[in-house]
């Protein structure tokens, strides 16, 4: 029997969530898949500024835990 983890657990190892903050919007995306985003929603998510961060991370491979992933973890936090 599997059991299953809320992402929200899983990785929180990368987000460094922040209780004492109003709203905090996490994901967490491959790079391969963000770079198929097209230039103008990168734009559009470098266009945020105040409480929006981009940053490149590292995570466990969920098919094989030995290995990592390279991935954009973005956060919107006010």
């Amino acid at each position: 029997m599997w059991l299953l983890q809320q992402p929200f657990s899983v990785f929180d190892y990368v987000h460094g969530y922040q209780e004492d903050k109003i709203f905090q919007c996490i994901a967490l995306v491959p790079t391969i898949k963000f770079n198929q985003f097209s230039q103008k929603s990168i734009q559009n998510i470098n266009s945020i500024d105040n409480g929006l961060s981009i940053e490149d991370v590292k995570v466990n491979d969920p098919d094989n835990p030995v290995s990592l992933i390279d991935c954009k973890l973005i956060k919107y936090v006010i």
